[in-house]
């Protein structure tokens, strides 16, 4: 059980099939994915890849945090998100941030649980019925 750093040329069909688990106004294509500016990782358990999280190092976002929700409540996400904050604390920026639906108590939870904290409410550029919180992690 581990996270690693994706190799996208052998996880991207994992990573895709994890973004169908949650519910987003605008699901990334492969060449978004790709994006030189983000780093991928995910949680490996026994060769299944269960998890997965982006990091946005030009924006120093944290986004896509998804759990398999048959390996929920295992303290993946947690691991997760460590492992995006530690990648991020060597960038010049003086805070991480992340979007989080407001109807989302899990996330809400995982990201509050690792020190962020609610900042304000963003509507999705993407869809305008979808309100976000933005959560911030100052360094």
């Amino acid at each position: 059980m581990s996270v690693r750093a994706a190799d996208l040329t052998k996880d991207m069909p994992f990573i895709q099939s994890l973004l169908k688990n949650i519910d987003l106004s605008h699901i990334p294509l492969p060449e978004e994915i790709k994006n030189v500016n983000h780093q991928w990782f995910v949680f490996e358990q026994d060769g299944v890849i269960c998890g997965c999280v982006v990091v946005k190092k030009d924006r120093c976002e944290i986004g896509h945090l998804i759990v398999d929700p048959n390996f929920c409540r295992k303290g993946i996400g947690s691991k997760l998100v460590t492992t995006a904050v530690t990648f991020l604390q060597d960038t010049n920026n003086k805070q991480i941030w992340a979007q989080v639906r407001i109807t989302n108590d899990k996330s809400i939870g995982l990201f509050e649980k690792n020190g962020f904290r609610q900042e304000k409410i963003l509507i999705s550029q993407e869809s305008p019925k979808v309100k976000l919180y933005k959560y911030i992690l100052r360094k």
